[in-house]
């Protein structure tokens, strides 16, 4: 399932479903601008790569927080929190490398670790988080992480997942948690494997549905 086909269902099934969070942020263009502006060279400590954003921000032409295949950054008026304007930019430096047909085939993986390396950013930066659908996902992450010992701290874990090319992402996490399984107890694989089968739209739409 690609993301556009996830958010068609999500709209039509569950239309206050919102993975922008709850708390309601309304902001002007020239606003939401600056805050792009400020965040942007702050992301950019975490790459090594150049961000793709071409600084421009725009209303969204679907009414989401988004990042649109030509770099423009689409904001929500009536809600545009500093995390999705900090998670569009997380963007810019992955899947903006990439045909927008490309991000639709591995859109799972690439919002995953974009929500991950967003929230390891906002905590370390001192941006606040106000919750998101894909939340469901960077648990599922950091259980990973704590799990197997991939790496010393979520943020090295999840810059270490967006310098992976989103094309080859997935089975790179894969066959990483195959190797660090080598020796864990019953209990620690079926953990883990239970996580990675979380990092899918079904999954996501199925946990949007339950809660």
């Amino acid at each position: 399932m690609s993301y556009k086909e996830w958010r068609a269902r999500i709209e039509k099934n569950y239309p206050k479903s919102d993975s922008s969070g709850s708390e309601l942020v309304p902001r002007s263009l020239k606003e939401a601008k600056a805050v792009a502006d400020k965040f942007n060279p702050v992301v950019g400590k975490y790459f090594v790569r150049k961000s793709k954003w071409n600084g421009q921000v725009v209303i969204s032409p679907d009414g989401r927080n988004c990042k649109l295949p030509n770099c423009h950054i689409g904001i929500k008026l009536k809600d545009c929190p500093d995390e999705a304007i900090l998670h569009e930019l997380v963007h810019s430096y992955s899947t903006s490398y990439y045909p927008n047909e490309t991000y639709q085939a591995h859109s799972a993986m690439e919002e995953a670790s974009v929500q991950y390396l967003t929230q390891e950013i906002a905590k370390r930066e001192g941006i606040k988080l106000v919750g998101s659908d894909y939340d469901f996902w960077t648990d599922a992450l950091r259980e990973i992480n704590k799990t197997l010992g991939l790496y010393e701290s979520d943020l090295k874990f999840a810059r270490r997942l967006l310098r992976v090319p989103m094309t080859r992402r997935e089975e790179w996490l894969s066959g990483k948690a195959q190797k660090a399984m080598a020796g864990k107890t019953f209990e620690e694989i079926n953990t883990v494997t239970e996580q990675l089968n979380k990092l899918t739209w079904e999954a996501l739409e199925k946990w949007i549905r339950e809660n």
